[in-house]
């Protein structure tokens, strides 16, 4: 085997990354006094902002870098709750009752976002779409079927199917329909930036390490 190889063209760096502008946000000053404090500017944490400063509450936002550019900027871009195989397990391991308010939950949330993204009207290229978990293995159909049944048990929306849009053959494959994929840092981004004037974002001083 050679030691040498091509290199793909264009830079190592996270799709989000390139096609969005870095934000230059104030570092915190001493003297703040909030009703919550919330550590970590990625989409997770400025939707809790979001939403907690629609309740009335006086919020600041901390971010040892700079918002998401974090895991936010690194994630995917699916919005789904279709989690590899995940609800035949829970069923089994908690009980029908938990793993209903596993499934419900994230498909609040997948409402959740199509609804802010079309109240700020946030350009995040986010679309309706399916979420698939396939196997290209016979031995695992079983536990496919098992997902399907599970999840449909749960009044999800899951259908067992033998083709997919990927572009090669595969055994079988769990589909959700009805999830949706947008820019995860245009979102977050835009979002933080509509609620800039109700909402405080900070960088901190110093980045805390674990020992």
């Amino acid at each position: 085997m050679s030691d040498t190889y091509q290199a793909l063209p264009g830079q190592p760096t996270s799709l989000w990354l390139a096609t969005t502008p870095t934000t230059d946000l104030p570092a915190l000053q001493a003297g703040l006094t909030v009703d919550v404090a919330i550590v970590g500017g990625g989409i997770a944490g400025l939707t809790a902002a979001t939403l907690l400063k629609a309740q009335g509450k006086r919020v600041a936002v901390l971010e040892a870098d700079r918002i998401v550019e974090g895991v936010t900027g690194y994630t995917t871009a699916k919005v789904t709750s279709l989690h590899t195989l995940i609800y035949d397990y829970l069923i089994e391991h908690f009980g029908e009752e938990k793993a209903r308010a596993y499934g419900n939950a994230n498909q609040t949330a997948i409402e959740l976002i199509a609804s802010l993204v079309k109240d700020k009207a946030i350009d995040c290229d986010f679309i309706r779409t399916e979420a698939y978990t396939y196997t290209d293995a016979e031995s695992d159909l079983d536990r496919i079927r098992a997902e399907v049944k599970a999840a449909q048990k749960l009044d999800l929306p899951a259908t067992f199917v033998e083709e997919t849009p990927l572009p090669f053959p595969v055994k079988g494959a769990i589909r959700f329909s009805n999830q949706a994929q947008f820019h995860p840092q245009i979102s977050a981004g835009a979002g933080a930036r509509h609620s800039r004037r109700r909402l405080l974002y900070f960088r901190a001083h110093h980045r805390h390490r674990r020992r």
